[in-house]
């Protein structure tokens, strides 16, 4: 009811006092919350709202407290603390208690006040029940209606054991909140709470404040960085320092940007699972910004300037920009301008490889079974080992390309220009579909006088131009006779160039320009016996046409 009149005359100088300092004097139709937090009025409904002014309770076990108004809906308002005994127990307020609202400053009908900061965004409270790793009570925050918390991210402020230990300075968003008891739901922090721990329920628009400090990234530096979760920690005037924090950081903050500087050997650890983060070198091509994987799910990770080791968790493939693979295992990317010294594929990987190159020496790729394994626009040295089944293709630029022995299952196709060395087992299928491709080995010429054939190139019906036939000769004591020979009619090989090489002459020999869509054979016939088996050093470089 509003301010009553009964007994108090109107020309009483005390009518126009009590008009200003109390807005609503009224006596509670129900019982209010037994957490001490509502005061129902059932005549409330029909009044302005009083939000942000204080009740004050004149009878009961309360009698003389005073509350502030958060909540005021449906003839029940609710408090920001509890209305409490002489035990300093929450009670509940009794139906039949008088109450009085109190006039404050800009108060009463009309549009609702303003309410402070302290009021509205961020509330504070001790944990009074601990239930599981992701739930706790908070009877001090009890009562504002169900779900008025979500959105809101849970700050520990304080850790009751005083220390400052784990899980103080740690956040959590709040997905769940229970107005009757003040029940909390949320991920869990890196140490559960505990009852008397107190926690600070900051605002969603005073957190995306905070968080835009951090320019969307949470910066780490392994020399100069400084340690805890704590808020300015992880932007980039204080970058964290240690692997584990930088996750915390990241994950409480909903930042999927990690910058990454490192100078100590091993780089950045990843500490756990982190999956669709962007990982980003603080130089370029550093030699010390380095990633480890560590075995963690990076699954749809990206991964730019970094340097890049260590085991491939999870089942996906990860993004790989202007990066070095060092040794990375288990391996499943998408790479992009990347440098390889050495990787090992995961079984069955999909590895897509754009521009890429050999870094410090031929590259080696242990292969397994890819599905497939597709490196276009590939230049350099490079050596495949361990295919035991599905496909490799290479697009070259140039470089040579060595297939191992251990290769012996699956399929293999150059494409583009390169010198292949095919030294692959049985059972591994190679195409070398090279435009300009090389082809190196040495022969071991008989200590006899017979006619014998170095190589044959067979082109099966492909027309090409054999660019460079290379002979070193430089091991011979006796003269030769060189014969260049083509399958004419499909069946017999015709001579149609004669060298007689003598010694003395320069040790290398070579032809050019043949152009032939049959096969073609180079035979060397000593005109006296050597003495012994010689080796004889080819090279041919041919273009398909």
């Amino acid at each position: 009811m509003k301010l009553p009149v009964s007994g108090v005359r109107i020309d009483n100088p005390a009518f126009p006092l009590l008009q200003a300092l109390i807005s609503y004097w009224g006596i509670t139709s129900g019982v209010g919350a037994a957490t001490g937090l509502t005061v129902v009025c059932a005549d409330l409904v029909n009044q302005p709202t009083y939000l942000g002014q204080r009740v004050k309770l004149l009878d009961g076990a309360a009698a003389g407290q005073d509350r502030v108004i958060m909540i005021s809906a449906a003839g029940t308002l609710t408090v920001d603390d509890p209305f409490t005994n002489a035990a300093g127990a929450a009670i509940a307020v009794t139906a039949g208690t008088r109450f009085v609202i109190i006039t404050r400053p800009g108060a009463g009908g009309g549009p609702a006040p303003p309410t402070g900061p302290s009021q509205a965004l961020s509330f504070y409270g001790d944990v009074t029940t601990w239930t599981n790793a992701n739930t706790f009570v908070s009877t001090d925050l009890a009562g504002f209606g169900d779900g008025f918390f979500i959105g809101y991210n849970i700050y520990v402020v304080r850790d009751l054991a005083g220390v400052g230990g784990a899980p103080q300075g740690e956040f959590q968003l709040c997905t769940g909140y229970t107005s009757a008891a003040g029940t909390f739901t949320h991920a869990a922090f890196t140490v559960n709470l505990a009852v008397g721990d107190s926690v600070i329920l900051i605002h969603p628009a005073i957190w995306a404040a905070m968080v835009a400090l951090y320019d969307g990234t949470v910066y780490f530096n392994d020399t100069d960085g400084v340690a805890g979760t704590v808020f300015p920690v992880g932007t980039s005037m204080m970058p964290s320092n240690d692997e584990a924090s930088t996750r915390t950081l990241a994950m409480a903050l909903g930042l999927r940007k990690i910058n990454v500087y490192t100078t100590v050997a091993g780089g950045f650890v990843v500490p756990g699972a982190m999956e669709g983060y962007e990982f980003i070198g603080h130089g370029q091509y550093s030699a010390m910004d380095t990633i480890d994987f560590n075995g963690q799910d990076v699954d749809a990770s990206v991964f730019r300037r970094l340097n890049i080791i260590g085991a491939q968790g999870g089942t996906g493939p990860v993004t790989l920009d202007d990066c070095i693979l060092v040794n990375p295992t288990g391996l499943r990317a998408m790479m992009r301008n990347c440098f390889i010294q050495q990787a090992t594929l995961a079984a069955g990987a999909v590895i897509d490889g754009l521009n890429c190159a050999a870094f410090q020496g031929a590259a080696t790729i242990t292969l397994g079974t890819p599905n497939p394994c597709n490196l276009y626009g590939w230049k350099g040295d490079l050596v495949l080992a361990s295919q035991t089944g599905g496909e490799t293709n290479i697009y070259s630029l140039g470089g040579s390309i060595t297939i191992n022995i251990t290769c012996n299952g699956g399929t293999i196709n150059i494409y583009g220009r390169a010198r292949v060395d095919d030294g692959s087992a049985a059972g591994c299928t190679v195409h070398n579909y090279a435009s300009l491709r090389s082809v190196y080995d040495v022969y071991n010429l008989p200590n006899d006088v017979a006619e014998n054939t170095v190589f044959t190139i067979d082109y099966q019906s492909l027309p090409a131009k054999i660019n460079s036939i290379f002979l070193d000769m430089s091991n011979l004591v006796q003269n030769v006779i060189i014969r260049i020979k083509v399958q004419i009619d499909g069946i017999n090989f015709r001579t149609i160039e004669t060298f007689n090489w003598t010694v003395g002459m320069d040790d290398g020999v070579y032809f050019r320009e043949i152009t032939v869509d049959m096969d073609v054979r180079v035979t060397i016939q000593s005109v006296i016996a050597q003495g012994g088996v010689m080796g004889i050093p080819y090279l041919y470089v041919e273009e398909l046409q």
